[in-house]
C-alpha cells in the first residue's frame, strides 16, 4: 500500500469522530489485510508525528495541513483527480543525496539497469522513488551507483547517488543551483520549518514501498557535484564457501600474490570497450566466519575476502575459481603469479566461473558522508532485516 497517496489529516478525523473500526469489521479481515493495516497505521504515525505537538494534539491549522500535504499528495479516485494530487515539481528545489542500500541479489537480474527488463536494483529502487514523489524520472535525477554487481550478487553496503526534491529553500549541503523557466514557482517555507529537522526522510517512505529484498540502509546529504563511483575510496567483497576438503593455507599464499597493484586481464571478462586492466588489490585474505564457529570443522564457514580500489567485470569470481583450484591441489599457489604476468600468459586459461550467490559487497568506502536515518525508520528496518 502506497501510505504517500492516504488523506491521513481526514483519516485522523474520522477515526476521531468513529472511534475507529469495529471488532467485528476487523474480524473479517485476513492475515495479510491484517498485516497491512498494521503497516499503514505505522506508516500515519511515523509522518503525523511532526504534525503532533508536545501536548499530543494533531496540528490541524492551515499550516500543519500544508506541510502534510507537501509531505504526503492526497490523489482521489480516478486518472484526473490523480494526476491533480501528483506533486508539481516545479515548485521545489532539487538536492543531491547518497543512499546506502542494502539487497539480496537472487531476486534480481542484475544491478544496473537495463533496456530489456525492469528486475535490477536501480530498476526497483528508481520505481520505488517516482512512487513516493522522490524523483520526477530516471532521466532527470542523475543517478549514479558505487558498484555494479551481476546477477545473484548481494550487497551490504552498495552506494548511489542522485538528485531528489527537497521540502528546503536552501539546504546546508546538495542544493542543486536554481536555473531555469520555471524558477518563479520554487515555494518559500517559513523560516521556522526551512531547517535540516524538517527535511523528507527518504528511508522510511521507500522502505515501504520497496521489494523486501531490496532496503534503503540511511541517507546522505552531498555536493551538487557527488558521484558514488568516483568518490568511493574502498569497496571490499567477501565470497563465503563451506571449508571441505579445501587446503586453506595454499590458498591464503596465493591470495597474498593478488595484493598491488596488477594487470587482471586473466581474471576478468573481455570486454573491448575496457582499455584499461590495472587495479590495485589493498587487503586479500582467507577468513574464518566467526557467526558459523559452532559447525563442525568439515562445514567450517570461510569468506574469502578481498579490499582494492575498483574491479573489473567478474574479476572477484575469477580469482576465487583459481582460488578454489589451488584449494583442492589442481593448481599452485603460484599460478597467481603466472596469470599476473599477462607477458608470461597472454591468453586467459579457460575454466569455470565461480557462482555469483556467495559474493557479497560488504563495505563501500566514502569521507565524511554524514548518514542518517530517523528513529522511526531505524526501528521498522530493524524489524522487516529480522
Amino acid at each position: 500500500t502506497n501510505f504517500f497517496q492516504r488523506p491521513l489529516l481526514q483519516a485522523c478525523r474520522a477515526m476521531s469522530l468513529k472511534g475507529g473500526p469495529s471488532a467485528t469489521y476487523l474480524a473479517t479481515l485476513t492475515r495479510e489485510e491484517l498485516i497491512n493495516r498494521v503497516q499503514q497505521l505505522e506508516a500515519q504515525v511515523v509522518q503525523l508525528r511532526p504534525l503532533v505537538s508536545p501536548a499530543g494534539v494533531v496540528d490541524v491549522s492551515e499550516a500543519g495541513e500544508e506541510k502534510l500535504q507537501l509531505m504526503l499528495p492526497q490523489p482521489g479516485k480516478g486518472r484526473r483527480r490523480q494526476r491533480e494530487g501528483r506533486v508539481d515539481f516545479n515548485q521545489f528545489k532539487q538536492r543531491r543525496v547518497a543512499l546506502r542500500i542494502a539487497y539480496m541479489g537472487w531476486a534480481f537480474d542484475g544491478s544496473a539497469l537495463q533496456d530489456n527488463t525492469d528486475n535490477t536494483v536501480l530498476g526497483r529502487l528508481c520505481d520505488g522513488l517516482k512512487r513516493v514523489q522522490l524523483i520526477e524520472s530516471i532521466d532527470t535525477c542523475n543517478l549514479v551507483s558505487c558498484a555494479r554487481t551481476d546477477k545473484g550478487v548481494s550487497a551490504l553496503a552498495n552506494v548511489v547517488s542522485l538528485n531528489i526534491r527537497s521540502l528546503l529553500s536552501d539546504c546546508n549541503t546538495g542544493c542543486i543551483p536554481d536555473t531555469g523557466p520555471d524558477i518563479g514557482k520554487r515555494r518559500t517555507p517559513p523560516s521556522s520549518e526551512d531547517t535540516e529537522a524538517n527535511e523528507l526522510d527518504p528511508v522510511g517512505p521507500l522502505n515501504r514501498v520497496l521489494p523486501r529484498e531490496l532496503r534503503v540502509l540511511a541517507w546522505a546529504p552531498v555536493t551538487p557535484d557527488f558521484s558514488a563511483r568516483f568518490a568511493c575510496k574502498g569497496r571490499e567483497y567477501l565470497y563465503h564457501f563451506p571449508r571441505s576438503t579445501f587446503n586453506i593455507e595454499a590458498m591464503r599464499d596465493a591470495c597474498k600474490r593478488f595484493v598491488g597493484e596488477h594487470d587482471f586481464r586473466n581474471f576478468s571478462k573481455f570486454s573491448p570497450d575496457q582499455a584499461n586492466y590495472c587495479r590495485t588489490v589493498m587487503e586479500c585474505d582467507i577468513e574464518p566466519v566467526d557467526y558459523c564457529s559452532q559447525a563442525s570443522d568439515h562445514n567450517q564457514m570461510f569468506a574469502f575476502r578481498v579490499r582494492a580500489t575498483a574491479f573489473l567485470y567478474h574479476q572477484i569470481r575469477n580469482m576465487f575459481s583459481v582460488l578454489a583450484l589451488v584449494g583442492q591441489g589442481l593448481e599452485e599457489p603460484s599460478i597467481v603469479d603466472k596469470l599476473l604476468d599477462v607477458n608470461a600468459t597472454p591468453r586467459k586459461p579457460e575454466y569455470v566461473l565461480a557462482n555469483g550467490l556467495p559474493l557479497i559487497l560488504s563495505k563501500a568506502e566514502f569521507d565524511h558522508l554524514d548518514w542518517r536515518c530517523s528513529a522511526d525508520a531505524r526501528e521498522h528496518l530493524s524489524v522487516t532485516l529480522q
